[in-house]
This record gives structure tokens, sequence and C-alpha cells, in this order.
């Protein structure tokens, strides 16, 4: 079984296609707009396919090394769902974890992290504040990349 043309192949032929051949052929002001809106879309799903799922295990694995230094306190109730969130195992990549997967512990650990802030633990420990706002910084520089960068340039 071939792997050729690849998934990011067939998508690029896709965008090339519509871009070079039948975008420049549409002389109708809104669909030129429905176009570029199109093209733009192509780009996403192709930067996603390329990124997410190693940007959600790296963001996801980061994410659950902050929260593991939050100190979990049983008065605190809701920084007890961080600890059951933190409790179960990771995705495990046998032999890959798939996005949906990814995403699913992704919503758990950014819901246990907003838990965290919530609860106030954050503004009193300088270092634990230091480390949410470095990942942070980090998660949206990888999550730009499928989310934000392929929709720079034209649209409608």
């Amino acid at each position: 079984m071939s792997s050729h043309p690849t998934t990011d192949e067939v998508l690029g032929s896709i965008l090339w296609t519509f871009e070079n051949q039948i975008t420049p052929a549409i002389d109708d002001d809104f669909a030129v707009s429905a176009a570029r809106t199109v093209t733009n879309l192509l780009r996403h799903v192709r930067a996603r396919v390329q990124l997410e799922g190693k940007g959600l295990a790296e963001d996801n694995a980061e994410l659950r090394a902050v929260l593991g230094a939050v100190q979990i306190h049983p008065e605190v109730g809701p920084l007890m769902e961080v600890a059951a969130v933190l409790d179960a195992p990771p995705v495990a990549p046998e032999p890959w974890p798939s996005v949906e997967a990814l995403v699913d512990e992704a919503e758990r650990l950014r819901l246990a992290l907003d838990a965290v802030v919530r609860s106030g633990v954050v503004g009193s420990d300088a270092s634990l504040a230091a480390r949410v706002d470095g990942y942070m910084a980090r998660h949206l520089g990888r999550e730009a990349q499928w989310a934000v960068d392929p929709f720079i340039g034209d649209r409608r």
C-alpha cells in the first residue's frame, strides 16, 4: 500500500488547483469573496492536519506538568477536580493518539487550569503564576499555527 499522495499532498493539490485554476475564472464579486474563504479554510485544514496532533500532545503534556505543580488543598473544592483530572492517565500513544482523544484530554486539562486560576491559587504563588503564564504563551503560539496563520492573506 502506497502512502503517496500524502494527505498534505492531496490538500496542497486541491488548494493549488482552486487558487490557480478555479478562482481566476470567477468573475462574480460575491463568488470571488466566497472563493477566498474556501482558500483560507483549505489552508486551515492543511495546517491542522500537519500540526494539530503534535501541538495538542505537546500542549497537554506541558499543561499536565503545570497543573502537577499546584498544591491541592481539600478545602478548596474546585481543586479536587484538578486532582481527579491529573489522576486520569494521559492519552496513550499506542500506536499514536487520535486527534479526538487529544482534544478530549485538552478540554479536561484546560477546565482544570480554569479551576486552578479561579480558585485564586495562582495569584498567591509567583512560581505557579510564571508557569501558567509561560504555558499560556506557548499554548497560544502552538495553536496559532493552525488557528490563525492559515487565515493570513486575501479574505472576504
